[in-house]
C-alpha cells in the first residue's frame, strides 16, 4: 500500500507540477496589454483687465481609463475670488462643451496673494485625437465671462 501511495503522490505531484509549468508557460506567451499614457499641458494668460492672470494646466489619461485627471494653478489673479475652471471641447477660439459636467470641477479659492490650484479627476475618457482647452471663468454667477484660456497641447508620448 505504502508503495502504491507513494506511486500516486509522485504521479499526482508530477501532474501538479505539469500544470502550474505549463499555466506559466501560456501566461509568459500572452501578450500583456500596456495602458498607452497621454498628457496635455498648456501655459497661458488672462485677457482683457485679468491679463496679469498667469495659468498652467496638466491633463493626464491612460488609453482604456473610464477618467482622466487634470490640474490648473492660476497666479497673480484677484485675491480672494472664486474662479470656476474646466477642460472644454475644442479650442478657446471654437469653444466646446465642458468634458465631463461642470460638476467634477471643484471652483478655485483665490489665496490672499492671487493664487490657487484645483485637481479634477473627471470620469469621462478622452480622445488623444481631439482638441481641447481649459478655461477659468470669472465667477460661478458669471460663467460667460473667461478670465483666462488656453489650448493644451499634446505631448509625445
Amino acid at each position: 500500500m505504502n508503495t502504491r501511495m507513494g506511486l500516486w503522490r509522485g504521479a499526482g505531484g508530477l501532474v501538479f507540477a505539469a500544470t502550474v509549468w505549463g499555466a506559466g508557460a501560456l501566461s509568459a506567451q500572452q501578450p500583456q496589454t500596456q495602458q498607452e499614457e497621454h498628457h496635455w499641458t498648456v501655459s497661458f494668460q488672462g485677457a482683457g483687465e485679468w491679463e496679469d492672470v498667469t495659468a498652467t494646466s496638466d491633463v493626464h489619461w491612460a488609453t482604456g481609463a473610464a477618467s482622466f485627471t487634470a490640474s490648473v494653478r492660476v497666479s497673480d489673479d484677484e485675491s480672494e475670488a472664486v474662479r470656476p475652471w474646466h477642460v472644454h471641447q475644442g479650442t478657446c477660439a471654437q469653444g466646446g462643451e465642458v468634458v465631463g459636467g461642470g460638476a467634477h470641477y471643484p471652483a478655485l479659492n483665490m489665496d490672499s496673494g492671487g493664487s490657487a490650484e484645483g485637481v479634477a479627476t473627471v470620469p469621462t475618457a478622452l480622445d488623444p485625437a481631439a482638441q481641447y482647452h481649459v478655461n477659468v471663468h470669472r465667477s460661478p454667477r458669471e460663467m460667460s465671462t473667461i478670465v483666462a484660456c488656453g489650448d493644451l497641447v499634446r505631448q509625445s508620448d
